[in-house]
């Protein structure tokens, strides 16, 4: 279908502007992964809301989704950029950004001490990744 991994706004825009029958419409929102938001595109097609984004790896079937209609699209030098209240939006939001700061420099100081990547990553993942999945998530 021609579709880019990781673009889901392009994505999502070209399949609106593509569709013949013209029942697709792009709509940007927040998808909800426990303790992080994340900007993101879907279409929506006939009521449907339908992840147009090839995964590189696999995900799940269903996600956690809220439309954000106040987020505006407004041309910059590499394509597109979204705003929200004349604001440019991020990415992606955190509940825990302190949490996730320290997991990234406890990683940085493994690999740093000559820890293998994955190794350091897996010690991340079972003591402070622990940590971040016993604080309030989201969903």
């Amino acid at each position: 279908m021609g579709k880019v991994p990781h673009d889901c706004h392009a994505n999502c825009a070209a399949h609106e502007a593509n569709d013949p029958d013209g029942e697709s419409r792009h709509v940007c929102g927040w998808l909800i992964n426990r303790s992080d938001v994340i900007l993101h595109s879907v279409v929506e097609i006939r009521g449907q809301w339908l992840c147009m984004t090839p995964q590189q790896r696999e995900g799940p079937a269903r996600f956690h989704f809220t439309p954000d209609a106040a987020i505006e699209w407004r041309a910059a030098v590499n394509g597109k950029e979204p705003f929200r209240g004349g604001m440019q939006v991020p990415q992606g939001l955190r509940s825990h950004p302190e949490q996730h700061i320290r997991m990234w420099e406890r990683f940085r100081d493994l690999v740093a001490s000559g820890m293998p990547v994955v190794e350091a990553r897996q010690v991340v993942d079972d003591t402070l990744g622990a940590e971040l999945r016993q604080m309030p998530q989201l969903i």
